[in-house]
């Protein structure tokens, strides 16, 4: 018997005892958000939610935010001998203990897996114990599923990295037959976006439910306020207006190094205009640095580090245009955050951003990698402010339907779904 196990009835609704496998919280990424996002909705409509992961270095994961979340280790001690080690192929090895980890997840009515090697150890926990588990991805898995933009920008390993990637090679042919077999077996798949979804149905051959993330809504006044300033104030760092921004990962698939490129075309025009970058640094981070340096362009470039929630609102109000330069993402949570906050958005015409932007009404889509096009567009925008404000209201009133509240509704109606149909 799967549901039931703590599922009560209140009010006429079920109240589920759920349990939330995340593949790992290393970096202050959309996807970590995300799970962040989905959990706290969850516990605030009454469902008791842990959330669990193999690995967890709080510190390197909003770590404004990750004290509220509680996340568990999947097997204690893990993440800690992992960072001493820095050898992927301890993941092989976790795997390999799944009935063990199972028994952490026997009692729940439901588990929710993020990605692999979560969907692995809810696979087994059903196979064990018979509980119902929904898979949520934002992609295919990556190990045997790499986009375009991941052979081009390549893997850069260290020697133990190396290592595991072999292994990972050897056992192609297995990991492909059980990573089948565990999203066939899953109640629902719950993709992140309508590329998302086509790309995951392509696939795995089976249905896919929509079940956008969303972003925060900024009323009016505060907007107005937070536009009312000339600087904008992160830690000890002061950005002075005007700017650009970018928000995303630091690595190398999202392409920064265009961004780059065109602010060095704009800065003949706009003297005082600079592009802020956020994010927590990596060694990909160095690499634009020193393209900043040979470009001349130390002065204009800003790199913020890890940017709080409460600030990095200020960041997208304070923005003239927000610039997303990944060629293949799948969804692109930045861009939703952007638009929510009245910015409109230059994107490439592909992956997410092709569903989520309006082209010619909240921002510009750009046929992929055409980067003076994308450096026009942006000079267009910095040139008309009527129609910055124009497109800005445009994507406030577009964000409206990508909201947390219907993200959260969208998970939780599966969720309760999948607990009746184990009944």
């Amino acid at each position: 018997m799967g549901a039931g196990r703590g599922s009560k009835f209140k009010g006429g609704e079920m109240k589920l005892k759920i349990a939330y496998i995340h593949m790992s919280f290393v970096y202050s990424g959309g996807g970590e958000k995300l799970v962040m996002k989905e959990v706290e909705w969850l516990r605030k409509q009454k469902h008791r939610v842990d959330c669990w992961s193999p690995l967890v270095w709080k510190e390197e994961c909003f770590p404004d935010l990750i004290k509220k979340l509680r996340v568990r280790e999947l097997l204690p001690g893990f993440s800690w001998i992992y960072r001493k080690l820095q050898m992927n192929t301890m993941i092989y090895f976790l795997a390999l203990l799944a009935p063990i980890v199972a028994l952490r997840l026997k009692n729940y009515d439901i588990v929710v897996a993020d990605h692999e090697p979560s969907a692995w150890f809810c696979f087994v926990a059903k196979r064990m114990f018979g509980i119902p588990y929904v898979l949520y991805l934002a992609q295919p898995t990556r190990l045997l599923y790499q986009r375009q933009i991941d052979l081009e920008a390549g893997l850069r390993l260290t020697k133990p990295l190396r290592f595991s990637r072999l292994l990972g090679m050897v056992l192609r042919p297995v990991i492909f037959l059980l990573d089948r077999w565990v999203v066939r077996e899953a109640s629902f798949v719950v993709a992140n976006g309508w590329h998302s979804q086509q790309v995951v149905e392509t696939i795995y051959g089976r249905e896919v439910e929509n079940c956008p993330a969303g972003a925060e809504g900024i009323t009016e006044r505060v907007l107005r306020e937070l536009r009312s300033v000339d600087k904008v104030k992160i830690d000890s760092m002061m950005i002075e207006k005007p700017y650009i921004l970018l928000t995303n990962r630091h690595v190398p698939q999202k392409k920064f190094e265009y961004a780059i490129e065109i602010m060095k075309r704009l800065k003949r025009r706009w003297s005082d205009l600079k592009l802020v970058i956020t994010g927590g640094e990596t060694e990909y981070t160095e690499e634009l640095k020193e393209l900043v340096k040979k470009k001349g362009l130390n002065d204009r470039v800003r790199f913020t580090g890890y940017v709080e929630e409460s600030d990095l609102k200020q960041l997208y109000a304070g923005a003239e245009v927000y610039i997303y330069t990944a060629p293949e993402e799948d969804f692109g949570m930045g861009v939703i955050e952007a638009m929510a906050a009245g910015v409109p958005v230059v994107a490439w015409d592909s992956g997410g951003p092709s569903y989520t932007v309006l082209d010619e009404e909240t921002g510009f889509l750009v046929e992929p990698y055409q980067v003076s096009v994308m450096g026009r567009v942006i000079e267009k925008l910095l040139r008309d402010k009527r129609l910055r404000q124009r497109m800005g209201r445009a994507g406030r009133v577009r964000a409206r339907q990508f909201t947390w509240k219907k993200h959260g509704q969208c998970l939780e109606k599966y969720l309760i779904k999948a607990s009746k149909m184990a009944y």
